[in-house]
């Protein structure tokens, strides 16, 4: 895989930022890893490519590898649903959170945790 270490941690850093409040989750426009492995249909010469988790030199995203599809069923899915239950202001579910409570660091720990584990499983750290 051509995924360097600066990405690697910089997937990591992420979520260590969003557990101290410094750093905010745009989903995947500043996930290292869907950055890198995630590509849009409309790029592909193939109509009927549904695009996916995989590059264009056919690699996988780690997470994808353990089984979990655009991040599907993963500690990033409590993360959601905690922000869609418990941070909703005026009406209004706030995205681009960063950690504003207790259990949003201990989420974002979590997610942490799994996307180093996915890394160290199937990538390495050179």
């Amino acid at each position: 895989m051509t995924l360097t270490t600066k990405k690697k941690e910089a997937a990591i850093r992420k979520w260590i930022g969003i557990s101290h409040g410094r750093v905010r989750d745009y989903h995947a426009r500043n996930c290292t890893l869907c950055i890198e492995f995630q590509h849009d249909e409309r790029d592909d010469d193939d109509e009927n490519e549904l695009g996916g988790c995989d590059n264009k030199r056919g690699e996988t995203c780690p997470i994808a590898l353990n089984g979990h599809e655009y991040c599907e069923t993963t500690p990033y899915t409590k993360w959601r649903r905690h922000q869609n239950q418990a941070h909703i202001r005026h009406g209004r579910i706030e995205w681009n959170k960063t950690a504003t409570c207790t259990e949003c660091q201990v989420l974002a720990l979590v997610e942490m945790l799994f996307v180093y584990d996915a890394i160290d499983k199937h990538l390495g750290w050179d």
